[in-house]
């Protein structure tokens, strides 16, 4: 499925509701205040708006009968109208308001996104009043039901130049419990397939967060399900929500990066694109309005650098009607969300998104940047495949080091990694033998292996590693490792400090030793295998950050990742050196052009020398008004960012 499934510009937009009413846009319909508020929002910069038909608005079917000796289902508002005349029991008023919001989106030049069955929503469940205990997942009456609501929207509109794709909720994993990984897949089969059966057009989009890498019982909810599924993947990457993502200052790198990060997550594991479909800073008591902008401005230029499909803000606007529920639950949810306040003053983050559509528009979606890493998530197991923290700071540290990478199953084809990362190894069942035999046959074959030890077991230590003598220890307190003399000027004088629970003692090795702990002993080692290498560090230091308030601060483990980037041949046209907190991306057009984006992550002005094989001839400024410079020094160039300032380059050699 390539990336243009939902059109060819990269989406910009929100999530909608009326501000005057909520989650009651469709009982309380007003057509003149979402015509004036899609004018807004187009004024913005925006091309697109999701939407959330209420399930119970638009199917508000009754039961009536004797028991359970029979039953007729007719409509809750008018019980003269039953499933004979109206087989989907859809309340026809509701689809006449749906089609004059189509039309006013239309007016504006705004495409939809359309949450079909929305009954989850700001912390609260809007439920189908008919439900009656049922299992929305499972029973057979409730699959009825919600097949022949999507269908029939799917039919309705399936020639629509306005909708760009159906989801089957807000959230859907929200709102009740899923008993089994089965009843998920054939949940999400079902209703995708009846989509499908009735539109051809359009497509499916999860709308879904949360999402673990594998489906069980316990998380049925999993990317490989969803992507049997689903044409398109959503993250909803809100740092409060999320463990291991609000460690730092929001407007810090790694909190920045958890929006990119998520959605390379799921696209790589799914095979399928992904769109960053709800992001926010969640209030002024969050972050103020003024870094707000510094916050969303980042993000946007991320996730349009690393291939995600679009950046929808939560939400369009603030709300007037706070003291109505949702809203009166959750003091969060009247704290300025939206990027315009009710008296239709646009935020800074609201300009944000304004100056960065004219950015958009000068360039074509930018060709994919070429992953030579491998993060490799763990085989299916208990407590393992849901240790997303650490993978996360596997994808931070790579990014510090001007490492593109992709995420990959075991089970996934690791040909075309030059760098396989296998990070913070603990427990008893990381890989299964087969996957971890498959790694070592790429090894064996010429990529560069690095594992990082948090207390877990691998085979085949003394073969690959050359870890001739080992013995799992309980860490001594006061541990530091501190980088050999002799190595390469990317580990010259590092020190890792270490707090982790179990270490392995290198009594004896064939490798060569990189760090030494305070003890004497060996922490990191290199050791050749077959045609590639394989680097063993005894400190997990992935999961390690992920234990760490402020971890990226004073801080230098990004250089192991600059290291294993050198060892692993890894280069790139365009580099920067020493630069941990500019994030960088290569997108080649050809061997005579391309574009450079940088990205800082500080609050202070950065100047940077590039380095590359070939200077290139010329580096342009695409997005004027942004504060980016390139100038020549000497032979090369050097480009200069304001603070939390992006650039995007065009090179030519």
């Amino acid at each position: 499925m390539s990336n243009d499934i939902l059109g060819n510009s990269f989406l910009l937009g929100v999530n909608y509701w009326p501000r005057h009413r909520g989650p009651r846009m469709w009982s309380e319909f007003n057509a003149d205040e979402i015509d004036g508020e899609f004018a807004e929002i187009k004024a913005m910069g925006m091309n697109t708006v999701r939407i959330f038909p209420v399930w119970d608005d638009f199917q508000p079917l009754k039961e009536v009968g004797v028991g359970d000796k029979w039953r007729e289902i007719v409509m809750r508002n008018d019980e003269m109208t039953s499933s004979i005349e109206n087989p989907a029991m859809i309340d026809e008023k509701m689809m006449k308001h749906f089609d004059t919001v189509l039309a006013l989106a239309d007016k504006h030049g705004l495409k939809l996104i359309v949450a079909l069955m929305t009954g989850w929503m700001s912390g609260m469940l809007f439920d189908v009043s008919w439900r009656k205990n049922r299992n929305i997942y499972t029973d057979p009456f409730m699959m009825k039901w919600q097949l022949l609501y999507c269908g029939t929207f799917a039919k309705r509109y399936s020639d629509s130049k306005t909708i760009i794709g159906w989801e089957y909720g807000n959230e859907h994993n929200c709102f009740m419990h899923c008993p089994t990984g089965e009843s998920a897949w054939t949940w999400l089969r079902s209703i995708a397939n009846e989509i499908r059966v009735n539109d051809r057009n359009h497509p499916v989009v999860s709308g879904m967060h949360s999402l673990t890498p594998y489906a069980t019982d316990g998380t049925p909810w999993g990317i490989d399900a969803t992507a049997d599924s689903a044409d398109v993947f959503t993250v909803h990457p809100y740092p409060p929500f999320t463990p291991g993502t609000f460690m730092d200052s929001l407007n810090s790198m790694r909190p920045n990066l958890h929006a990119t990060a998520e959605s390379r997550f799921y696209a790589s594991l799914g095979k399928k694109p992904c769109l960053c479909e709800e992001t926010g800073t969640l209030g002024d008591t969050n972050l103020s309005e003024l870094s707000s902008a510094d916050f969303i401005r980042r993000r946007l230029f991320s996730l349009f650098a690393n291939g995600d499909l679009g950046c929808i803000w939560w939400c369009g606007v603030d709300f007037s009607c706070g003291e109505k529920l949702p809203y009166r639950w959750v003091q969060m949810e009247n704290d300025g969300l939206g990027l315009i306040d009710v008296n239709k003053r646009v935020k800074p983050a609201g300009q944000e998104f304004k100056k960065f559509s004219a950015v958009t528009a000068k360039l074509p979606k930018l060709p994919d940047t070429k992953k030579r890493a491998a993060i490799v998530i763990r085989d299916r197991e208990i407590g393992g495949g849901e240790k997303w923290t650490l993978f996360y700071n596997a994808y931070v540290l790579c990014k510090q080091a001007g490492i593109e990478a992709d995420f990959v199953y075991p089970h996934d084809s690791l040909d075309n990694y030059d760098l396989i990362i296998c990070p913070s190894i603990a427990g008893h069942s990381n890989y299964f033998a087969t996957s971890w035999n498959r790694i070592m046959k790429r090894v064996a074959n010429g990529a560069t292996l690095f594992l990082s030890y948090d207390g877990g077991h691998f085979t085949r230590s003394a073969e690959v590693f050359g870890l001739t003598r080992t013995d799992r220890e309980p860490m001594k307190p006061g541990m530091t490792a501190k980088a050999e003399s002799s190595v390469p000027k990317s580990l010259k004088d590092l020190t890792l400090t270490v707090k982790q629970e179990w270490n392995l003692n290198l009594r004896d090795t064939s490798g060569t030793v990189l760090m030494r702990w305070n003890d004497g002993t060996p922490a990191m080692t290199e050791h050749a295998f077959g045609k590639g290498k394989a680097i063993f560090l005894g400190v997990g230091i992935e999961a390690q950050r992920g234990r760490t308030n402020y971890a990226l601060e004073n801080d230098s483990v990004w250089r192991v990742y600059d290291f294993l980037r050198t060892t692993a041949g890894i280069t790139e046209k365009i580099e920067l050196a020493d630069a941990p907190f500019i994030e960088r991306t290569y997108h080649a057009v050809s061997d005579k052009e391309g574009y450079f984006t940088v990205i800082n992550h500080t609050d202070k002005d950065i100047s940077v020398s590039i380095t590359a094989e070939k200077s290139p001839t010329a580096l342009t400024v695409i997005n004027d008004g942004y504060g980016a410079k390139a100038e020549k020094s000497g032979p090369s160039w050097k480009i200069s960012l304001p603070a939390f300032g992006c650039g995007i380059f065009k090179a030519a050699w």
